[in-house]
């Protein structure tokens, strides 16, 4: 058996009792390889391919469930502990594809009354007739179009990155934003919205916290997937105040939160996936770097934030394990089937040809990413 830190050939290698510990020359991830899990070598009694292609199925299996799992329960232990931060305003700021209007505040949901945004978002979900006090006056709503909502915040500053270009220009805590460029700021959305279309671009900041302010601010750029498809933003660094609330949940509403969010993230990885290549241009795919600054960006949001990323990292690696090409473990699984369905295994020659492409694959998949993190790294795009 084999554990190994990162891929490709070893540069360092000890081996105690039965299993030998490398340090491999790409540290991009690692993996496992257990005793006889060369297709084509001779098997002993306890080796992996003496086993029946049921048993290997279910032992390949286990990796990618392992990095799914720990994403959930990752995700698990952050709602438990945590529970839910959300805005304590029942108003809405901004909307998608809702009947809802930007300025409502919502009084009833059947029937129940809500104190927090967190609530007025999951009710609505499964709520169809909601009071809310428009302009004026209390209105009747049968919600047909739910869309997206938003919490109304004003446009005040809270957290500030480090080295960010909101630091750099000498915005502050509590600092409120009222124009940019001239133009008046009435929203956290209007800041946000204004500073998205404007990445690289010098902004004239009109603040005001103990005293009026004009500063200039360059945001940094961005890209990120949204909708299917790559889009550059621009991003001062800042967190809106939001007077948040803080809510405990129960541990079986934790487990159904962590799922949801589960979901989501898989939900996301399909239409990266079924975008790449078309609305997502393959230089997108990072690497270790890209790992690392994000890593750094979550640091923003406390240690919830680095672990949120760690999940997320450990659910794409249980995809990237599921591809069918040696060694990973997607290759084991299909060789597996193809011997149930056929009830014979694969000739010897071709599983050398397939194990010769993979490695080469799996190399080369290394090196492109490596490739288009450093391209952005001397491109200053992170």
């Amino acid at each position: 058996p084999v554990f190994s830190v990162g891929m490709g050939p070893p540069l360092w290698k000890k081996k105690k009792g039965e299993t030998e510990y490398r340090i491999s020359a790409f540290l991009f991830g690692g993996y496992v390889k257990l005793k006889g899990m060369d297709p084509h070598e001779r098997h002993d009694e306890d080796s992996f391919y003496s086993k029946s292609p049921w048993a290997r199925m279910a032992v390949v299996l286990s990796g990618p469930f392992a990095n799914f799992l720990l994403g959930f329960l990752i995700y698990f232990l952050i709602f438990s502990i945590k529970g839910i931060e959300t805005p304590g305003t029942t108003k809405i700021g901004k909307v998608e594809a809702s009947d809802f209007m930007p300025g409502d505040s919502i009084v009833e949901v059947d029937g129940k009354v809500p104190h927090n945004f967190w609530e007025v978002e999951r009710w609505i979900k499964k709520g169809s007739r909601v009071l809310v006090w428009r302009k004026g006056r209390v209105e009747t709503l049968r919600v047909k179009n739910k869309g997206k909502i938003y919490p109304f915040l004003l446009p005040v500053v809270d957290e500030i990155a480090p080295s960010s270009p909101a630091e750099h220009a000498g915005i502050q805590s509590g600092d409120t934003v009222l124009f940019i460029n001239g133009v008046r700021i009435s929203s956290w959305y209007d800041l946000q919205e204004f500073v998205r279309k404007s990445p690289g671009e010098t902004l004239e900041i009109v603040v005001k916290g103990k005293e009026r302010r004009v500063l200039t601010a360059v945001p940094d750029t961005q890209r990120i997937v949204e909708d299917g498809e790559i889009k550059v933003i621009g991003l001062l660094g800042i967190t809106a105040q939001s007077h948040p609330v803080y809510l405990k949940v129960s541990l079986p509403l934790a487990f159904v939160l962590a799922g949801e969010k589960f979901v989501d993230i898989v939900k996301t990885i399909g239409i990266v996936l079924s975008n790449l290549g078309r609305k997502i241009p393959a230089e997108e795919i990072g690497g270790p770097i890209s790992i690392v600054v994000m890593t750094r960006k979550g640091m923003m949001y406390g240690i919830s934030g680095v672990f949120g990323l760690m999940a997320f990292i450990s659910i794409n690696l249980g995809f990237v394990n599921l591809l069918p090409v040696l060694p990973l473990d997607g290759a084991h699984f299909l060789f597996a089937l193809f011997e149930v369905i056929t009830r014979k295994r694969l000739p010897e020659k071709a599983l050398r040809i397939i194990e010769q492409v993979g490695v080469i694959l799996l190399l080369l998949l290394i090196i492109f990413v490596l490739r288009n993190d450093i391209l952005r790294l001397l491109k200053g795009k992170f």
